[in-house]
């Protein structure tokens, strides 16, 4: 499985290609990020209960959906961030429930508030933009 501390999102290269079941469920978050993650149609939708594919994620993965949910909406957050879009906007794009929560999970992931974030990518623009840290 993969470590929860080594996942890193790189756009149409994520690092589950080679697993289909991983792959699938990575698609179907990429598309529904400005949405809040239902697990139960997630699971519909792969033709699995909600138990087994948690389970089966989690055996693979070696985090939750759910985690990898909150990465996806960090890497997005980052995009909105390099093209200078205000945080107010990225905090209810996707789907975080105010600035403060979006701030802890970005530092979480980050160790950077979103600002200290944007104020580096300005100043170093090609550093690390595809890797998010757990």
């Amino acid at each position: 499985p993969y470590s929860y501390r080594t996942i890193c999102i790189k756009y149409n290269e994520p690092l589950f290609y080679g697993d289909e079941f991983l792959y699938n469920a990575y698609r179907y978050m990429l598309k529904q990020v400005e949405e809040p993650l239902n697990i139960e149609k997630m699971a519909q939708q792969m033709s699995y209960s909600k138990s087994y594919m948690m389970h089966r994620f989690k055996e693979k993965c070696g985090i939750s959906p759910y985690q990898l949910y909150m990465i996806l909406r960090v890497a997005k957050v980052k995009q909105g961030l390099h093209k200078s879009e205000p945080l107010l906007d990225l905090t209810y794009h996707y789907g975080f429930s105010n600035q403060s929560h979006l701030c802890n999970i970005f530092k979480k992931h980050m160790g950077l508030s979103p600002m200290q974030y944007r104020e580096s990518y300005i100043a170093y623009p090609n550093a690390g933009e595809n890797v998010a840290r757990i």
